[in-house]
């Protein structure tokens, strides 16, 4: 039996890493899956690879507008949204005093604020689709502190 049959699930940070395994994962239970990254290519290439359907939506997450369209673009092309898992993530590596103030607010948008504000933003989704899911993926490196990180 497929766990997720008849369940959208969108999943940012997905053309890559733990966001592409999860993308796998969940195509192999049969949700229907809105994979969100910033880059178009790597998201085709993954879609072309899983055995479900697959809306590509190449965005920002730290770009409100954007996560309001893909919340949007989901229900207008599956019906629902039953899960979210915020996955996108980003990082760079020295000393905090050696990285750029756009760089670091760039880390807190993508890492922090984004995953809130899609949260928010999706739980009016789940209501309407009867319940679900949001999950936070994050890194070991926000629990062990590791030189230049």
């Amino acid at each position: 039996m497929q766990r997720f049959t008849d369940s959208t699930v969108i999943l940012t940070g997905a053309s890559a890493g733990v966001g592409a395994d999860a993308a796998r994962l969940f195509a192999a239970e049969g949700a229907r899956l809105v994979l969100a990254a910033r880059g178009q290519g790597a998201l085709d290439e993954l879609a072309a690879t899983l055995e479900s359907p697959v809306l590509n939506v190449a965005m920002d997450v730290a770009d409100d507008s954007a996560c309001i369209d893909l919340l949007a673009q989901a229900e207008r092309h599956f019906g629902s949204v039953d899960v979210l898992v915020n996955n996108a993530g980003c990082n760079y590596r020295g000393l905090v005093s050696d990285i750029e103030a756009e760089d670091l607010a760039q880390i807190i948008d993508v890492n922090l604020r984004a995953p809130v504000y899609l949260s928010r933003l999706a739980i009016p989704y789940l209501q309407r689709a009867g319940g679900g899911a949001i999950v936070n993926v994050t890194s070991i490196a926000g629990k062990i502190p590791v030189p230049d990180e």
